[in-house]
């Protein structure tokens, strides 16, 4: 049975993962968005805004997991670099 600290570790990482997986989205969209002549600029410091915030969640998690027992090895969406 996952102990707490493990269950929400867990939810957090399946949230890093959505994140990524959005910011991904929208990267993918920006060409697109400069193509048609859309605010492609506003876009993206709200997506530089966004990729901030999940190097923000990413560390937090590697606190927590280094609070915890420091021996768990990082999964590898906290270790993937940005």
């Amino acid at each position: 049975m996952e102990s707490q600290a493990e269950m929400g570790l867990a939810e957090a990482d399946a949230h890093i993962a959505e994140a990524d997986r959005n910011i991904q989205k929208i990267e993918a969209l920006l060409p697109n968005l400069a193509f048609n002549g859309n605010a492609a600029r506003e876009v993206q410091r709200g997506l530089q805004l966004m990729i901030v915030a999940l190097k923000h969640l990413r560390e937090q998690r590697r606190t927590i997991v280094e609070a915890l027992d420091g021996t768990e090895p990082l999964p590898l969406i906290v270790r993937r670099a940005h």
